[in-house]
C-alpha cells in the first residue's frame, strides 16, 4: 500500500517573540518525515494553529528553548500576490514541539491546513510545492518513483538513491560468493587430500574387508560416508559460527539502525548443510574409487 502527503517547503520565513526573531533555514509542513521520536519537548507534533521548531531555531529566541513550550509566536511568510506584488501574511501560532533531532536543524513546521488559512486570507492558492511517499514494499519504490517523475517531481530520500544501494548491494553479493566460492573449493581440496590420506594409511584394513567378502561398492560406500559425515560436521560448524557472527553484528548494529543486519533463515542453515554434504560427497569421488580399486592381495602383502 503506497500513501502519499502533501507538504510545503517555503524559504522565506521567519518567528517573532516579543523583541526576539528567529530566522529558520527553511519550513515546511508537517509530513512523516518529521518522527515524533525527535520530539526534544512536546507531546505531540504541531496541529491546528500550532508550530514547532528545531532546537537551534528556538535558541535564536531563547537560552532555554525548551521553555517556549507553549507560548504564542508570530510567524511570518514574504510572499508576492497575484500582482507579483511582494506581501508579508502573518499568523500568531503556539509553540508545540521543539525538535531535537539532526535532520530537522534549521526548521519550522506546522500543518499544511495552517498554512493554507494564511493563503487563503489572501486569497492565495496554496499548491504542494513537495510530496512525501511512503510505500510499503521496497519492491515498489521504482515504479512509483517513475510515476512521480513523469508529473514533474523530483524524488529525493530513499528513492532517490535506491539504484545506487542496489548497485552496491549486487557488487558486495558477487565479492562474497566469490570469496564463498573459493573457500568451498579449498574445502574441496581438503578433504580430497584427508580422504586420499585415509585411504593409504587404511590399505591393509581395506585388503582385510575385501578378503573377508566386502563388495567394491562397499568400500566405497564406507567413504562416501566418511566424506558426507565430514561434510555434516563442517557445516554444522560453519553454522554455529554464522549464527555467533550474526548475533554479535546485530547487537552493534541495533542501537544504531533500529533493524537486525544479519538474518539467518532455516532455509539458508538447510542450503548450507547440503551444500556442505553435497561438495564433501563429490570431492570423495576420486579417494573412495581408488579405495574400491585396491587389490585385496597387493593390499595384504604390502603389510606384511
Amino acid at each position: 500500500m503506497t500513501s502519499a502527503e502533501k507538504v510545503i517547503w517555503l524559504s522565506s520565513t521567519r518567528l517573532t517573540l516579543g523583541k526576539k526573531m528567529a530566522i529558520p533555514q527553511y519550513f515546511q509542513s508537517v509530513d512523516g518525515a518529521v518522527p515524533e521520536k525527535d520530539l526534544a519537548k512536546g507531546s505531540h507534533l504541531p496541529g491546528n494553529n500550532e508550530i514547532g521548531l528545531s532546537k537551534d531555531v528556538a535558541k535564536q529566541l531563547t537560552k532555554k528553548p525548551t521553555s517556549l513550550i507553549g507560548k504564542t509566536v508570530t510567524f511570518s511568510v514574504n510572499m508576492t500576490d497575484k500582482n507579483q506584488k511582494p506581501i508579508v501574511m502573518q499568523k500568531k501560532l503556539k509553540i508545540s514541539a521543539i525538535f531535537n533531532g539532526s535532520a530537522q536543524m534549521g526548521m519550522l513546521t506546522a500543518d499544511y491546513d495552517t498554512v493554507q488559512t494564511m493563503f487563503e486570507k489572501q486569497k492565495l492558492t496554496l499548491n504542494a510545492n513537495m510530496a512525501t511517499i511512503k510505500i510499503d514494499q521496497i519492491e515498489n519504490v521504482k515504479s512509483v518513483q517513475n510515476h512521480f517523475k513523469k508529473n514533474g517531481y523530483t524524488p529525493n530520500g530513499a528513492g532517490a538513491f535506491l539504484d545506487s544501494l542496489n548497485l552496491y548491494i549486487a557488487i558486495d553479493s558477487y565479492v562474497l560468493a566469490a570469496i564463498a566460492g573459493i573457500s568451498l573449493l579449498v574445502s574441496a581440496i581438503m578433504i580430497i587430500v584427508v580422504l586420499y590420506i585415509s585411504v593409504t594409511e587404511r590399505t591393509k584394513e581395506i585388503g582385510i574387508l575385501r578378503a573377508i567378502g566386502a563388495r567394491r561398492k562397499d568400500i566405497r560406500h564406507l567413504f562416501f560416508s566418511e566424506a558426507s559425515l565430514l561434510g555434516l560436521f563442517g557445516g554444522a560448524v560453519g553454522v554455529g559460527l554464522a549464527f555467533i557472527a550474526a548475533a554479535i553484528g546485530n547487537h552493534i548494529a541495533r542501537p544504531h539502525m533500529h533493524v537486525s543486519i544479519l538474518n539467518i533463515t532455516p532455509g539458508f542453515v538447510l542450503f548450507g548443510l547440503i551444500a556442505s554434504i553435497g561438495i564433501s560427497v563429490i570431492a570423495g569421488l576420486a579417494p573412495s574409487s581408488k579405495a574400491a580399486n585396491l587389490d585385496p592381495v597387493d593390499s595384504l602383502r604390502k603389510f606384511d
